[in-house]
């Protein structure tokens, strides 16, 4: 009666929990004396065992650094200030309102949920909208269709965040190293994520209409070249670029696609040299390489982060 929509049907119980056992409490201040002393030692003995059964599951919610992690990644989000910041109602939505309202954290951000007027919020689709890359999962091209009218174009803006944008793209303003298939990559950046986390930011781009479907890849060697297996440090590949969800046959020509990819690096190798490229496997399971670039990783930035 008092919630006739339930997102989170536990805790909305929990008043009607406390009800009950407020009732329960006066009829116990009714019995005898002798009776209300075992009551107590019931509820005692009822509480301590709920303790221990349900102890696991505790330290488990806890320990848990998902929403941690889900609000640094947001926090880092490469947008403008006043920017749209949205997240799905729930767990998610609750650790960036806490982040924004309570800490203080994304101040110039208006951090929604999905239940808002995103029509008006990005002004009939003119102003893009951010999000972390899990959103698209739940909430896929068609539910943004359905609620900003316009086709959207989905591009990297940080690590495990995603820029949902609008026509016109933005467009590739130096020629790059080319690929293949009418795709360059135009820039590359590789910068510290933290002290054991390397961060490969690339952007490519579309010279034509590319005809095949590729996956990319980032190899990071201490090697000027990657010889063997025992040369690679780490490595990072994308089935579909934009964390699976911008294949490259939806690119446009002159397009610049943003892509975000964070490596752990061992602690005892020092990271030199990147190689970034695309590849596509054929229907026998056969992988192809489609053109790769290679380029150096700023060892100053790189040990300047590890020990700030």
């Amino acid at each position: 009666m008092l919630f006739p929509r339930l997102h989170l049907t536990q805790p909305s119980l929990m008043f009607a929990y406390l009800g009950g056992m407020l009732l329960v409490a006066v009829w116990f201040g009714r019995l005898r004396p002798v009776w209300r002393h075992g009551a107590g030692i019931l509820c005692i003995a009822w509480a301590g065992w709920l303790a221990v059964l349900h102890a696991p599951f505790i330290m488990t919610l806890t320990d848990d650094k998902t929403g941690v992690a889900y609000a640094a990644a947001a926090e880092r989000v490469d947008a403008p200030p006043g920017s749209v910041l949205m997240a799905p109602w729930g767990s998610a939505y609750f650790v960036l309102a806490y982040a924004h309202l309570v800490e203080g954290r994304m101040a110039d951000y208006r951090v929604v949920d999905h239940r808002a007027d995103f029509r008006t919020l990005t002004q009939n689709g003119t102003q893009p909208v951010y999000t972390h890359a899990s959103t698209l999962y739940l909430f896929g091209a068609d539910w943004w269709a359905q609620h900003i009218d316009v086709p959207l174009q989905v591009v990297s803006a940080g690590p495990n965040m995603v820029k949902l944008a609008v026509q016109p793209f933005e467009e590739a303003s130096t020629a790059g190293h080319i690929l293949g298939d009418g795709i360059e990559l135009v820039e590359w950046r590789a910068q510290p994520f933290n002290e054991q986390e390397l961060h490969v930011t690339l952007y490519w781009a579309a010279t034509d209409y590319p005809q095949g479907s590729y996956s990319t890849f980032v190899h990071v060697t201490d090697q000027d070249a990657i010889g063997g297996p025992e040369d690679l440090l780490a490595q990072s590949d994308y089935h579909v670029p934009v964390y699976g969800r911008y294949p490259t046959t939806e690119w446009q020509p002159g397009q610049l696609v943003r892509e975000d990819h964070v490596l752990a690096m061992p602690p005892d190798r020092l990271p030199r040299t990147i190689v970034a490229g695309m590849y596509w496997q054929d229907g026998e399971g056969d992988f192809h390489q489609l053109g790769a670039h290679t380029f150096r990783v700023p060892l100053d930035e790189w040990q300047a982060g590890r020990n700030p």
